[in-house]
Parts: structure tokens; sequence; C-alpha cells
């Protein structure tokens, strides 16, 4: 399973949005084109914030892969990486 890209384009067209209004805002100040500057500020905020999904495991190597049902102090919830690292240092007795 892949998971979605994230929407790079979306943010990028933001981005321009935002600087193209600071800069109108910067030649005339009004406060409607505040408003609208805080508003493309926001939708490019709200872009910038779908490009990272948290998934169960908060893994960004393995997304979609099995969860630690008790992590350990200093281990993450990917099962896959504990038990990577697990493989490289003994483990605690409970």
């Amino acid at each position: 399973m892949t998971a979605p890209r994230p929407d790079y384009e979306t943010l990028r067209t933001h981005l321009d949005t935002t600087q193209r209004l600071g800069r109108l805002l910067y030649a005339s100040p009004h406060p409607a084109a505040c408003d609208e500057l805080i508003g493309a500020l926001k939708a490019a905020l709200r872009a910038a914030q779908g490009l990272y999904r948290p998934t169960a495991t908060g893994c960004l190597t393995h997304p979609a892969g099995p969860v630690e049902p008790e992590p350990q102090p200093g281990d993450t919830r990917c099962l896959l990486c504990n038990g990577r690292r697990r493989g490289t240092r003994p483990r605690e007795a409970r």
C-alpha cells in the first residue's frame, strides 16, 4: 500500500498568492487587502499541515507498518523500527 503523495503544488500556489498579496499590501496598505492576505496565509498553513499526515506508527519509514502494542521507554510506536533497534541493544528485563 502506497501512502498518498503530499500536495506540494497546492502549497506552492498558496505561497505564490501570499507573496503577490504581500507585495500589493506593501504598495498600497488597505484593511481589505490585509484580510485577503490573512486568508491566503491560513490557506497556505492548511496546505503545509496537509503535507504530513500522522500515522498509527508515527514513522516516516514505515507509515503503514505494525504498531508496537506496548512500547518500552525510548521506543516508538513502530514495531519494525523498535525491532531493528532491539537487535543492536540488549532488551531490559520487565
